[in-house]
């Protein structure tokens, strides 16, 4: 009975993500015009896909993957100084059954030092933060937030901060005053 609540959740989650995609066509333009880092959950597949660019203007991209093993978790794509494609795993969730696994998705530049990434799943909404050079992660922490089906990064804001929307409706910011390594919920406007 919970998995078929779950599975439904899941269902509705993908949906209202693909919807609020379809109405506001986020994409680079749209997004940098708004104040939004980056490609915040752009649709090029039924699965979440955010986008950036290196400090060389390369290409990185966080999004679900299937690995060798028939596992499908989230990895970063990026291209390394020969231009050849490295995948770095973030999740290691071994989902092996088709679909999506994660609501949405979202990365951002943090600073000289590497990547912000969060991501959401059914149930919780996780954050990390990860190396530019070494592509190393620090293990990734849970927020207070759940049914996630949209996460961006805000640009026009003197320290890191992301606008999340809950399947519910609801849009909530937080804000890190410590490069982010921790996340604060700011309160309703």
């Amino acid at each position: 009975m919970k998995t078929n609540a779950t599975k439904k959740r899941w269902q509705i989650a993908v949906a209202l993500t693909m919807i609020y995609g379809a109405i506001f066509g986020i994409n680079s333009l749209q997004a940098k015009e708004n104040g939004v880092v980056q490609e915040a959950n752009v649709k090029q597949s039924p699965c979440p896909i955010a986008q950036a660019q290196d400090h060389r203007q390369q290409p990185i991209a966080f999004k679900q993957h299937m690995f060798d093993d028939g596992a499908q978790d989230l990895a970063v794509i990026a291209v390394d100084e020969q231009q050849g494609r490295i995948t770095k795993r973030i999740t290691y969730n071994q989902h092996q059954e088709a679909g999506c696994h994660f609501s949405a998705v979202a990365i951002a530049r943090g600073g000289d030092w590497g990547w912000l990434m969060v991501w959401a799943d059914a149930e919780k909404i996780y954050y990390t933060r990860l190396d530019g050079e070494a592509l190393v992660f620090v293990p990734p922490k849970k927020l207070p937030i759940s049914q996630v089906t949209l996460i961006e990064f805000l640009l026009d804001t003197a320290q890191p901060t992301m606008r999340v929307q809950t399947m519910q409706g609801k849009t909530q910011l937080l804000t890190s005053d410590d490069e982010g390594r921790n996340w604060q919920l700011l309160p309703d406007q």
